[in-house]
């Protein structure tokens, strides 16, 4: 499958995207260090049944990087604002490490996310460890099958 390649721009930073396929959006930040064609073979197998939307991370870009340091707040804010670009509804964010972070702060903040996908996601309180967040779910999955009002 061919990816289209776009180019975005918010507040001075400009970054690159690639884009393909049909069907249900899925907006994919990769993690620290990478681009999107690190993923192209995963991309191009959820382009089959997806429009699939990937940017590069500004400091990540062929373009322009932010001249301070951002924190997950300027990230969201960054992200936000590329979802509203898009000329669609409702999105699937799905992140990979670092790109996870940004994607749980982006959702925090954009209305267009319908669902969220994190993939090792790096931005979570230590607090909640695998383990923890698995215990919490499980609880929660019978708690929810019991129909119990808490």
């Amino acid at each position: 499958m061919h990816f289209k390649q776009e180019k975005f721009s918010f507040n001075g930073i400009s970054i690159n995207f690639i884009e393909s396929g049909k069907g249900p959006t899925i907006v994919f930040l990769p993690g620290w260090g990478t681009r999107p064609q690190t993923y192209k073979k995963a991309l191009t197998l959820l382009s089959k049944k997806y429009h699939v939307v990937s940017p590069e991370l500004p400091g990540f870009s062929s373009y322009s990087s932010p001249k301070t340091i951002w924190n997950f707040g300027d990230y969201a804010n960054f992200f936000s604002a590329f979802l509203e670009s898009l000329p669609i509804k409702d999105v699937i964010l799905m992140g990979q490490s670092l790109g996870g972070g940004f994607a749980l702060f982006t959702t925090s903040q954009s209305k267009k996310v319908k669902k969220l996908i994190l993939i090792d996601a790096f931005g979570l309180p230590t607090e909640h460890s695998r383990i923890k967040l698995s215990l919490l779910y499980s609880y929660q999955v019978v708690i929810d099958s019991l129909d119990v009002k808490l």
